[in-house]
């Protein structure tokens, strides 16, 4: 019998309502510090994605912050 609030009924309420979390491994992140480094660097969405192999809607999606912050200081 679970009691309200406890541990176990608060977990399982949590683990219907919620599409689980993809957890990045370290090979991820490690791309994703290349990316923005290398857009720091100027190097082209296009190039980026050939040294990499990744998608370009990756690139896209982490290189774009990067331009955005970049355009507003200038």
């Amino acid at each position: 019998m679970l009691i309200r609030n406890s541990p176990e009924s608060v977990r399982s309420k949590r683990a219907r309502n919620k599409m689980p979390i993809k957890k990045k491994t370290t090979e991820e992140l490690l791309q994703d510090l290349i990316i923005l480094e290398l857009a720091k660097a100027g190097v082209s969405q296009p190039e980026i994605r050939k040294i990499i192999g990744v998608d370009m809607y990756r690139v896209n999606r982490i290189a774009r912050h990067f331009n955005k912050s970049k355009k507003k200081n200038t």
